[in-house]
């Protein structure tokens, strides 16, 4: 391969998301590509090109028939394709969320590895139940053990936890507690929230108002730690029994230290944190927000910075931007964040803050969508 042909390869490769460079590397026969790294799967699909090696030399892999792709050509207009049949059909946030899984392998379990403690939001996927473990940076994997029928989608899950030969990977030999219960004590418990109803209930915030169950916008021009603000409200969350749930990525170092001397839900990630880590902070903590309003509880979600979301989410996907400039899979996630704020008959009202900065007003989609329907705090 020429130098010219080489490096514009490269530069192609290198402009794809994690997500897509997994795919990429099961077509190429590279195994386990959930359990590496970013780098480490760019590294490992050039020099399968470097050797012009094909899929067909490799392997077959199951599910269905591989493609016989030889160059990095092929296996961009085969993804290219792959979205144009995606785009035929509607982008849903459930479908998205599968990048953010892995799929089981059992029969690398060791078994005289040593238990660890291990805890996450629980997903359900292809009947598979498994957490994201984001101290271990690992999918811990729940199968055939005692209580495992309990765990719902949203569910917060400890439990004891075996490593395998994966690195990122782990599997749950006994479940500890469910949503903060014992497993032993736990049950399920189905809630009739009833109606939709518009609450004219308010929650105190700073100097101003959040709608309990609607979309409330607030401009943020400090960091969270600079005032009393956020733990006067966590105070008042925990007075009257509202779950306060906290989502944001790249938060700063200060905010992070801040916020251990706070009750609350704390979906954050600290400055320099990977796209992968931050995009499994973002589905945990909405299906983790659908699960508590499943159960019948009050839950207050607040964003601290939503268009920060959205570039992490952009980071995450190749497709091609929308006309508000942002990813179409991104725009999902964000509407479907958006869509939680709802109240509720019975109960299980979910409240929502969305965090944006003053440097972020020019974002379109910001501007005429998601402030547009948002009471401003």
């Amino acid at each position: 391969m020429k130098k010219d042909q080489r490096e514009g390869k490269e530069l192609l490769v290198r402009q794809l998301g994690v997500f897509e460079l997994r795919g990429l590397a099961r077509e190429l026969g590279i195994t386990s590509p959930t359990t590496k790294k970013r780098d480490e799967l760019i590294k490992l699909i050039l020099m399968k090109f470097e050797k012009g090696e094909i899929v067909d030399d490799i392997g077959k892999r199951k599910g269905r028939p591989c493609k016989k792709l030889s160059t990095i050509d092929d296996i961009l207009n085969t993804l290219a394709n792959n979205y144009k049949e995606e785009d035929a059909k509607p982008l849903l946030f459930e479908n998205i969320i599968t990048f953010a899984q892995a799929a089981p392998n059992y029969s690398k379990k060791s078994s005289t590895a040593n238990k660890v403690e291990s805890s996450g939001i629980t997903r359900i996927y292809n009947s598979d139940k498994q957490f994201y473990d984001a101290a271990l940076q690992a999918y811990v994997f729940v199968k055939d053990i005692k209580y495992a029928n309990l765990l719902q989608v949203g569910d917060k899950v400890k439990a004891l936890a075996q490593s395998t030969e994966n690195q990122s990977q782990y599997v749950a030999s006994e479940i500890l507690s469910i949503n903060n219960i014992n497993a032993e004590e736990y049950s399920l418990n189905h809630f009739e929230k009833g109606d939709e109803i518009i609450s004219q209930k308010t929650i105190p915030y700073g100097e101003g108002i959040v709608y309990e169950g609607r979309r409330n916008s607030i401009l943020l021009e400090n960091d969270i730690y600079e005032n009393e603000d956020f733990i006067n409200l966590s105070k008042y969350c925990n007075e009257n029994d509202i779950k306060l749930v906290v989502l944001g990525t790249n938060t700063s170092f200060e905010d992070q230290i801040y916020f251990k001397s706070v009750d609350f839900e704390n979906f954050t990630t600290k400055y320099g944190t990977s796209n992968e880590a931050n995009f499994n902070s973002i589905v945990d903590s909405i299906q983790y927000v659908q699960g508590l309003s499943q159960q019948g509880k009050n839950v207050l979600f607040y964003i601290l910075d939503i268009c920060e979301i959205m570039r992490v989410l952009d980071k995450c996907f190749v497709k091609e931007e929308d006309e508000e400039g942002h990813k179409k899979p991104s725009i999902v996630v964000i509407k479907k964040i958006v869509s939680l704020g709802m109240a509720y008959k019975n109960g299980g009202n979910i409240s929502l803050i969305l965090g944006y900065n003053e440097k972020d007003k020019q974002d379109k989609f910001l501007s005429q969508d998601i402030l547009k329907i948002c009471k401003n705090i």
